[in-house]
């Protein structure tokens, strides 16, 4: 799976298998900036996924329009697994909004981190 080191007895969403597969390919060609922006999306997409799975009686539509910050509020993940959550939505944010220029080894390190969080997340609650 391209997934990396993540092994699964159940089946992982198509649409996060596609945007780990954008992720990789970024960090591979150096995009530090733009893995990160898609540890987020990964984040928010599991997220919204999990939470609709659990919540069946929410509409559809009403969990598409929540934020990422309410998301990470509602979904129950491990306490120092929602920290780091929070930290690539900081991270996603100050990039976005902000252009926030780092050097490139500190990006590069931010990125990998991201990475590691984003596959735990993934893990916690689809494995």
């Amino acid at each position: 799976m391209i997934a990396g080191a993540i092994i699964s007895s159940r089946e992982i969403p198509s649409k996060i298998i596609k945007l780990f597969d954008e992720m990789r390919d970024c960090y591979m060609f150096g995009l530090y900036n733009s893995t990160i922006i898609f540890c987020r999306a990964i984040l928010e997409e599991c997220l919204k996924q999990h939470y609709e799975n659990t919540n069946p009686n929410v509409p559809t539509e009403e969990i598409e329009n929540m934020q990422l910050f309410e998301l990470l509020k509602k979904v129950n993940l491990p306490k120092e697994l929602k920290k780091e959550a929070h930290e690539i939505r900081k991270k996603a944010k100050n990039i976005l909004h902000r252009a926030q220029i780092q050097n490139s080894s500190e990006i590069q390190e931010n990125a990998l981190s991201a990475i590691r969080s984003v596959t735990l997340v993934v893990e916690n609650l689809f494995i």
